[in-house]
């Protein structure tokens, strides 16, 4: 396997004409809930109060670099801590471009403009929002995310970086339980970015300093791969090493795996695949991997827990040929509109009376 590492910081990581970072098609969507979010802030929150001036590290990033330029990177792991700094970003940029807002916002809040203030404040803006997009090129943004996060995060998250927009109220901060996730996670760093302005003995300065922390004292390991084959064999192995990977992430990678030297295969099985995410998902009565369970004890494999069931089904998998690995996703595909109507919630078993038979020509 054909990989390097070095130690970088986001000040490095997200600048450069040439730097883009992209989810691949294998990759789930955002899903970072409130515990994932509280957890990343109080912990840079209290490196940055313990000592400011030092490193804090958040852990490893892997990136592809296979058919591409040296500095365009496909995401193997990091999407959620990128994506999640990134709305940090976002959010800290409008809130110190639409600062005027905030003695309405913030109670006691004393909003000081003179010179060497707004100097610090827009030291502050600056340093977060060219973290999102190149300063030269307004359509150049670092991070893209999958089709269906990035139009959010472009038109719902970086709104107001560079423009006025309303801040919203601490009364609006509440999130719908069906709201996207990113902007979910928006919402949790405006208010915890107003608790900090609202503790701040001088806003200015110490937004400003929170800026120059979060780039250039979030210590990061930059592990590059160079081929898309090296690519799916370690974004599986991870998993053995402890990330956070669901069944459905790693069933989905080995897939495309096993098609990865052929390209029209891939994109069958790629294709497929984003159908039975898109109808279980808008079921919105059950999950992909309890779908997965449910087929392959229905078709295999009756004796198998959700925790068994990616081991089992790679078993299956390991010696079947691209065209095979195809039709099993059809077959997957075929199965899921039959599977959805029958945990459809509102969907009722007839209701009798009490003492009813079920057949009432029954004596």
């Amino acid at each position: 396997m054909n990989l390097s590492s070095d130690q970088t910081n986001l000040e490095k990581l997200l600048q450069g004409l040439d730097a883009s970072f992209s989810v691949p098609v294998y990759q789930r969507s955002y899903s970072w809930k409130q515990e994932e979010l509280e957890e990343v802030w109080e912990d840079i929150l209290n490196a940055f109060r313990s000592n400011p001036d030092s490193s804090y590290f958040l852990g490893a990033i892997v990136l592809s670099t296979e058919d591409q330029k040296e500095e365009q990177y496909q995401i193997i792991d990091g999407q959620q801590r990128l994506a999640t700094l990134s709305v940090l970003f976002a959010t800290l940029a409008g809130i110190v471009h639409n600062r005027a807002q905030l003695p309405d916002i913030i109670e006691g809040f004393h909003l000081q403009e003179d010179a060497e203030s707004k100097k610090k404040f827009d030291k502050a803006w600056n340093l977060s929002w060219t973290r999102l997009l190149h300063p030269s090129e307004p359509d150049h943004y670092f991070l893209r995310l999958n089709n269906q996060d990035n139009p959010v995060l472009r038109d719902r998250i970086f709104v107001g970086i560079r423009s006025e927009v309303p801040l919203p109220k601490k009364s609006e901060l509440k999130s719908a339980k069906k709201e996207h996730r990113l902007l979910k996670a928006k919402k949790f760093f405006f208010g915890r970015l107003y608790e900090f302005l609202q503790a701040a003995a001088d806003p200015a300065e110490e937004l400003n300093q929170l800026a120059i922390f979060l780039i250039k004292h979030l210590a990061l390991l930059k592990i590059t791969v160079r081929e898309d084959y090296d690519a799916y064999l370690l974004f599986e192995s991870l998993n053995a090493k402890g990330l956070d990977l669901s069944t459905s992430d790693l069933l989905k990678n080995r897939l495309l795996l096993q098609c990865a030297k052929n390209d029209t295969q891939r994109n069958s099985v790629l294709s497929s695949w984003d159908s039975i995410e898109k109808k279980i998902r808008d079921s919105s009565t059950t999950d992909l991997v309890s779908y997965l369970h449910y087929y392959w004890s229905s078709f295999h494999s009756t004796k198998i827990t959700k925790k068994q069931l990616y081991s089992e089904i790679k078993s299956y998998l390991k010696n079947k040929t691209p065209a095979q690995v195809v039709r099993f996703v059809d077959d997957l595909r075929s199965a899921t509109e039959p599977y959805c109507k029958i945990t459809k919630s509102d969907e009722r078993w007839p209701q009798f009376e009490a003492g009813q038979r079920f057949n009432s020509e029954d004596p």
